[in-house]
């Protein structure tokens, strides 16, 4: 791939870059799950036009038994569009959304080449999909290299991808491999509630061509700077994760600290509220959980304030905290602490936030409960009564406890009160799920978190994986029957 941005300065660094063309044959999947994509990605953020140009390399692996005539990307970003199919964003939260009115985005794909020819390709799934078709088939375990420049359209919107106020945030920006089964690709479709990616874990290279006078918040650790005129390029690296997002903006403060394992925690933040709270509390977080769950043995972790109508949202490396939750000391560490746990629930432990979202979710809210347990019961007590009150509220509202309904994928949360009936399914009685097996088991719960955390560190882990853990706890078939009934 062509490098735009500061060659020279990094040349030396590419040398590193040593892409692994091996035949693997075995179909086993603990195999399949070590075999691994690469992102080569370079952003230029044009701040005054409020784009994205990117170029970008990946390295394609087939890891099922049958031959590829075509690589499907999901294309997050034409959520955004006016046409989209797939909405980002629902009707009953459009005026919370776009500050200025109704905004939109994209993602415009301009070429796409391999070995610098260029390949047919075609947007399908109401253009929510970038289908890639190379010369030749792909055969079972053979590696692919796709270039692909692309342009993204950031709308004006608090959203994961979005600007307000000089803030650009940049999750799902670029297009990622859709996931696959043996019956072939499984797409992504945007939806309106609920976290809809699941993506291989995979390793990057990113350049972020930004103003200099802008910091950028992002996965992965920062291995390089360079200046040349009025702008920088940062050169990051991330091993070993689902998905890489940045946020950046020219009005960010930042305040760093670290944990006993060397972990380097980042804040960056738009207005001082509960700055020092936030960070205290986060590191804290990471080291409790690091040491209670698994270690991660990540050198950073990077959490941003910025433009958001979700409370957080959760990345590899580094989250999104909404503005909005700053009024409140309570709010801003329990929502921090939910994020960070995601580090672990979601990253660490790949599930799958799509069609198995009370999992991550369940566990960051127990995670959260665990840590106020074991450093404030005060805190701790007041949480449980924020999940009992959101239940409350559900069966107020819409009907009996029964209606719940924690275990469905995202896509069955539909209709204006999508959001409600899916905080109180899939965070509040999954929580309670956990809580109650917490309570009967106590040490043993927590083992058997810790078992599966470590078995299954960086790996993609199934629902039925994960049930296999927890199953032998007491009165486990109990609560599973009011979760899953």
């Amino acid at each position: 791939m062509k490098k735009r941005y500061s060659v020279i300065v990094f040349v030396i660094l590419v040398l590193m870059f040593i892409v692994s063309a091996c035949n693997f044959e075995s179909s086993d999947s603990d195999e399949k799950r070590s075999k691994k994509y690469f992102y080569e990605i370079d952003v230029f953020l044009d701040t005054d036009n409020k784009l994205l140009e990117c170029e970008m390399s990946v390295d394609y692996i087939n890891k099922f038994g049958k031959s590829k005539n075509y690589i499907d990307f999901d294309l997050y970003p034409n959520a955004f569009s006016r046409d989209s199919f797939y909405k980002a964003v629902s009707f009953r939260n459009i005026d919370s959304i776009y500050p200025k009115g109704i905004s939109y985005g994209s993602i415009k794909i301009n070429s796409v080449k391999n070995q610098g020819d260029n390949m047919f390709y075609e947007l399908v799934d109401f253009d929510s999909v970038l289908r890639v078709y190379p010369k030749e088939e792909i055969k079972s375990g053979e590696v692919f290299n796709a270039e692909i420049n692309f342009t993204v359209l950031f709308p004006c919107a608090f959203h994961r991808l979005g600007f307000y106020d000089d803030c650009f945030n940049a999750g799902n920006f670029y297009p990622s491999v859709c996931q696959e089964n043996e019956d072939g690709f499984v797409h992504g479709n945007y939806h309106i509630t609920g976290d809809p990616f699941d993506t291989d874990f995979a390793d990057y290279e990113v350049y972020i061509n930004l103003p200099q006078n802008y910091l950028v918040a992002h996965s992965g650790t920062a291995e390089g700077e360079t200046i040349i005129g009025n702008r920088k390029t940062v050169f990051i690296k991330g091993s070993d994760i689902k998905d890489f997002a940045f946020t950046a903006s020219q009005n960010y403060k930042k305040i760093s600290g670290e944990t006993s394992s060397g972990t380097v925690v980042n804040y960056y933040y738009l207005n001082e509220n509960y700055s020092e709270t936030v960070l205290d509390t986060v590191l804290k977080g990471y080291e409790f959980f690091n040491g209670t769950f698994c270690d991660t043995q990540k050198k950073k972790f990077d959490i941003a304030q910025t433009y958001l109508f979700s409370g957080g949202m959760e990345y590899s490396e580094m989250v999104m905290l909404s503005t909005d939750i700053f009024t409140d000391e309570y709010l801003s560490e329990r929502i921090a602490l939910h994020e960070t746990a995601h580090q672990w629930w979601y990253y660490l432990l790949g599930s799958n936030q799509k069609f198995s979202p009370w999992i991550d979710e369940g566990l960051a809210e127990f995670s959260v409960y665990y840590y106020f347990l074991n450093n404030d019961k005060v805190k701790s007590e007041i949480f449980t009564d924020e999940m009992k009150s959101n239940i409350e509220y559900f069966e107020n509202r819409f009907g009996n406890e029964t209606d719940l309904k924690p275990m469905e994928d995202i896509y069955y949360f539909t209709g204006d009160n999508a959001e409600i009936v899916y905080s109180a399914s899939v965070y509040s009685s999954s929580f309670f799920f956990f809580y109650n097996l917490y309570c009967d088991n106590k040490e043993t719960f927590i083992e058997s978190l810790r078992e599966i955390c470590n078995d299954f560190k960086y790996k993609a882990v199934t629902q039925s994986e994960f049930i296999s853990y927890i199953k032998q706890l007491k009165n486990y078939k109990k609560y599973y029957q009011k979760l899953s009934a």
